[in-house]
């Protein structure tokens, strides 16, 4: 599995979202809160590029861009550090 597949599994375990509803058009919050989160997290610990997050996430760059920005400025450590200890298992 690689570890984009594990961090994606990781956040939807963490947010009680389906991965199939991160890829789905709609802008609910916690969908939106859980996809800026993942976008945030595969940019900085897997070192994916922008480029392969719109093709995973179906997303143009400008809203990958706001994502990684929104969550950038909306960071909650309590579940980055939940995130951390389950992909360490």
């Amino acid at each position: 599995m690689t570890r984009y597949a594990r961090l994606l599994e990781a956040v939807c375990a963490l947010r009680e979202v389906y991965s199939k509803a991160l890829l789905q058009a709609g802008q609910q919050r916690q969908r939106v809160a859980a996809r800026a989160q993942l976008v945030y997290l595969a940019r900085e610990l897997s070192e994916i590029t922008t480029k392969e997050l719109e093709r995973r996430l179906h997303r143009d760059p400008s809203m990958i861009s706001r994502l990684y920005g929104w969550y950038q400025g909306h960071r909650n450590k309590q579940t980055e550090e939940r995130l951390a200890r389950e992909l360490v298992k």
